[in-house]
């Protein structure tokens, strides 16, 4: 045992180091000079994320030990998330069978690379209030204003653009409604109107199954008022008699739809204030443009449905949607005189 110890002493590592023998019957030094790399815990530095997919087999590259980089071949890699933290397998080159897990951070290699993680594209929300650029009637303007006046949510609104904007920023080729917030500018009133239902802090506890029955209503109101619009402004001028079939045809195709669709008491969703669904509703049959311009040139009764109306009468009578109807002209404005 004692010329066994001697052997260790005198071992080759020790030598090409410059090491003077170990005691006879002490362990093989375990300093990065002198035999294998001690085993540390990698130094705490701020997190990063590596990628480790260029590291392959038997690819040499520096390995930490003590503070100090070893040269060392890459015996595996994990993709195990047990070895999430530690995922390379390194065998120290003149070190033999002594073969080390690490993680990224103890490792030097181009192969090696750091994942940048991206900014957070969301913006803050804007300081200023939501802008609304719309004509002062209902049209597609009306739901916009009635989702901020219940959701909470105060906007401005003017009909001219802002000072130095101009249609095209919004994505606009002409039409509006248009919103700005913030560095936001945008078009398509039910982009708008989803946009200012998300701001809304009354809304914020709708789950996406009813944002996304909210969105299905609007866009049948959508529907619903371009072709009015179309038939108001097309068809009239060149035959009334075919307006009032089209207005007609219209109105049967979806309002014995909602009818079934709108509860007998309540709102769409339950819930204690009116929502989106709602308001699209109170709008379809309230709003004078282009809704109520059609009913009365067609000689339309909304009275054959009834769930539909008690619906819109028991969103009227909401506070905040009353408080809104009480000091608001665009519901039943006609300046077009139609």
């Amino acid at each position: 045992q004692g010329r066994a110890a001697q052997a260790r002493g005198r071992s080759p590592a020790r030598q090409r180091c410059g090491l003077p023998p170990s005691p006879a019957g002490a362990a093989p030094s375990r300093h990065p000079q002198g035999m294998a790399p001690k085993k540390t815990a990698p130094k705490k530095a701020a997190p990063k994320t590596y990628d480790f997919s260029g590291l392959e087999v038997g690819m040499r590259v520096q390995a930490e030990s003590d503070g100090t980089y070893f040269a060392a071949e890459v015996v595996a890699v994990s993709t195990s998330k047990s070895r999430a933290r530690a995922p390379v397998k390194v065998s120290y080159k003149g070190y033999e069978g002594y073969d080390e897990w690490l993680g990224g951070d103890r490792i030097r290699s181009k192969a090696l690379k750091v994942v940048v993680p991206e900014k957070k594209t969301e913006d803050r929300p804007a300081r200023e209030a939501p802008h609304l650029i719309y004509f002062p009637l209902a049209g597609r303007g009306e739901v916009i204003r009635l989702i901020a006046a219940v959701g909470g949510v105060k906007i401005t609104e003017s009909s001219e653009l802002p000072e130095g904007c101009t249609k095209d920023m919004y994505l606009s080729p002409g039409s509006i409604p248009l919103l700005k917030h913030g560095d936001l500018r945008m078009s398509q009133s039910t982009a708008i109107e989803n946009y200012v239902a998300t701001l809304a802090p009354k809304f914020r506890r709708l789950s996406p199954k009813q944002r996304a029955v909210d969105q299905q209503f609007a866009c049948i109101k959508e529907e619903i008022l371009g072709n009015c619009a179309k038939t108001i402004f097309v068809t009239m001028k060149a035959d009334k008699g075919q307006a009032k079939k089209e207005f007609t045809e219209l109105f049967d195709k979806w309002l014995p739809l909602l009818e079934t669709r709108v509860p007998a008491e309540g709102f769409v969703h339950g819930g204690k204030l009116p929502t989106v669904a709602d308001l699209c509703v109170l709008n379809i049959t309230t709003g004078y443009m282009p809704f109520g311009a059609a009913v009365k040139h067609a000689g339309y009764d909304f009275g054959k449905y009834p769930k539909v109306m008690a619906l819109s009468e028991r969103t009227a009578k909401a506070e905040s949607v009353a408080a809104f109807l009480a000091s608001s002209t665009t519901a039943a404005a006609n300046p077009m005189g139609l």
